[in-house]
């Protein structure tokens, strides 16, 4: 984490997604993954699209591009919000929520 900025994986098997968003500790963030989840296996809808509208996430481009264009959009944002690598990654599949060790 660096600054107010972190950077967080999603990993799923309908594909990875990248999102940035106020930084907040692993136990915090383990909160509302486990919230998002309840919400989304009652009402339906996309994990990471209700994630970013409940806690003002912005999704970046991820999936589905060069890996040239990738790196240059993660070094523009490393730049703007003084994020360089992956805080925390989000695995859907297992329901699991880790810290990246750097």
């Amino acid at each position: 984490m660096y600054g107010d900025k972190m950077l967080v994986e999603i990993e799923s098997i309908f594909g990875d997604r990248l999102i940035s968003g106020k930084k907040c500790t692993l136990k915090e963030l383990r909160e509302k993954v486990r919230g998002v989840i309840k919400r989304v296996e009652m009402t339906g809808g996309d994990f990471t699209e209700v994630f970013c509208h409940l806690y003002q996430f912005e999704e970046l481009p991820h999936d589905n591009i060069q890996t040239a264009e990738y790196v240059t959009i993660l070094n523009q944002i490393a730049y703007a919000t003084d994020l360089s690598q992956v805080d925390y990654v989000i695995d859907l599949d297992i329901n699991k929520v880790s810290k990246v060790r750097h």
